[in-house]
């Protein structure tokens, strides 16, 4: 730091809700409120509408604004009724659903982790309940807040840590580190949302996979769709897959018995293969790899299973160690390891050839949505429910790093380099990260619904669905 921490200045704000409007800025700097940009702390964290988790908080920093560089450290918690004078600690409610209340502090100057203090979040704090009170009764427009010096707390080990990131209010961070998006794919009529997309071995197609077991084959650059197919009016979940071949496309779906059953299709000739799964489950996960000569598929629901596709046959039922639904499913580039993620915030890895169990690690207890391996097959990249991603070495599953989100993200895929990892989450966002230093690149917010499923090609492009239905596909720096 350039300056002694008594020296920088903070003015809290805050971002809530009323029963009459959404998010809103209500308490917000005076020179925030004067450039007229006070929305903008709401565009930038409303969608941390979750709380923080404890001993954490978030900093955000907010380059090319109209007053400059700014420093947004806040942290999430549901408003209480004593917040707005009436007696109690229950959790405020419109009309049922609880009330996020983002409360903290926006700098001038860059500040060091380990000074954000409790005693300067309660110094906040003080000030925006106030007007919070006032904003409850009779919403009014954004009030200016007071600001004060930030100080520290003589215990250093209650200071929050701190989750770092940024923004940008043209919507990158840097023009070097752009993305945009190149296509939209739009289908005819009212399919229900997406449930997995894929690229084709050479990135020219997209394979999709909607959850009314429509699967979709878009030739993406001329929008314009190859291939469709139509099954039962059944409603289910399943990833989708192209054979590393390219000639067929693979998933499973759910029959009028209730049968679970994996569909290989020749996108070409139109041919149709059909293996019977052991399980009676709607949600089925799918991965395919090129061994030995030979095509291979693993399916997960109850049980994994792996199959032969140049063979066409049934090859090898995993060992069952649990009852626990398989939620998600990776098989490493170099195909010789199987990670597995259960319902129950489980990762199992296993040997492709005989099946063996090689570790077991349990990073949330949330349902893991998703799993991705590195191009070089040494690192694991799992996302749960609870809004982790977590990033283990796969000789050991030993938990290496990990990133917080603040919303249960659904899909996670690493690009060919390596060195950048994207994810889809709830919220709408799709996030790129920097895998080494764990900070967000950029987040790209086009979609309007959940991101359920995202997908990188070999040649750097990015697929992205989401629940809408709608699918894009995203190039980086040009």
């Amino acid at each position: 730091m350039s300056e002694n921490i008594e020296k920088i200045k903070a003015a809290p704000f805050l971002v809530s809700s009323s029963q009459q409007r959404d998010f809103t800025t209500i308490v917000a700097p005076d020179y925030i409120c004067d450039a007229n940009i006070s929305d903008l702390l709401r565009k930038v964290v409303s969608r941390y509408n979750q709380p923080t988790e404890s001993g954490k908080a978030i900093l955000i920093e907010i380059s090319d604004s109209e007053v400059g560089t700014i420093y947004v450290v806040f942290r999430t918690v549901w408003a209480l009724e004593e917040y707005i004078g009436n007696q109690g600690n229950e959790v405020l409610r419109d009309p049922a659903r609880p009330i996020p209340f983002i409360e903290g502090f926006v700098l001038k100057k860059p500040i060091a982790s380990d000074v954000v203090s409790p005693t300067n979040f309660e110094m906040a704090h003080q000030q925006v309940v106030n007007f919070y009170q006032a904003f409850w009764q009779s919403p009014q427009p954004v009030q200016k807040s007071e600001s004060f010096d930030l100080q520290t707390d003589t215990d250093t080990s209650s200071n929050l840590v701190l989750f770092k990131t940024q923004f940008s209010s043209s919507g990158r961070i840097s023009q070097d580190k752009s993305w945009r998006c190149i296509s939209t794919l739009i289908p005819d009529g009212d399919l229900s949302g997406l449930c997995s997309v894929t690229f084709s071995p050479d990135g020219k197609l997209i394979a999709a996979r909607y959850i009314d077991q429509t699967v979709k084959l878009w030739d993406w650059s001329k929008q314009r769709i190859e291939f469709s197919q139509v099954f039962w009016k059944t409603k289910s979940v399943s990833s989708i897959a192209f054979s590393p071949s390219g000639k067929t496309i693979v998933t499973a779906v759910f029959d009028q018995s209730r049968e679970s059953i994996i569909k290989v299709l020749n996108w070409r000739t139109r041919e149709e293969n059909s293996f019977q799964q052991k399980s009676r489950e709607a949600t089925c996960c799918i991965v395919t790899c090129y061994d030995l000569d030979q095509e291979w598929l693993f399916s997960g629901s109850q049980d994994i299973e792996l199959w032969n596709l140049s063979q066409e046959k049934h090859h090898y039922s995993f060992p069952r160690s649990n009852f626990c639904p398989i939620t998600s499913l990776a098989v490493s580039p170099n195909c010789k390891i199987l990670a597995s993620g259960d319902e129950k915030g489980c990762i199992k890895t296993w040997g492709t050839k005989k099946g063996e169990s090689r570790g077991k690690a349990r990073p949330s207890l949330n349902s893991i949505n998703s799993l991705a391996f590195s191009p070089d097959s040494q690192i694991i990249a799992s996302a749960s429910k609870d809004g982790k991603i977590k990033f283990f070495r796969v000789e050991n599953l030993e938990e290496i790093r990990e990133i917080v989100v603040n919303s249960s993200i659904n899909s996670v895929a690493f690009s060919s380099s390596g060195q950048i990892l994207a994810s889809g989450s709830d919220d709408g966002q799709i996030r790129i990260w920097d895998v080494e230093k764990k900070d967000l690149i950029l987040a790209l917010d086009e979609h309007k619904k959940e991101v359920a499923t995202i997908a990188f090609s070999t040649d750097g492009l990015l697929a992205s669905g989401s629940k809408d239905g709608k699918i894009k596909v995203w190039r980086e720096g040009r």
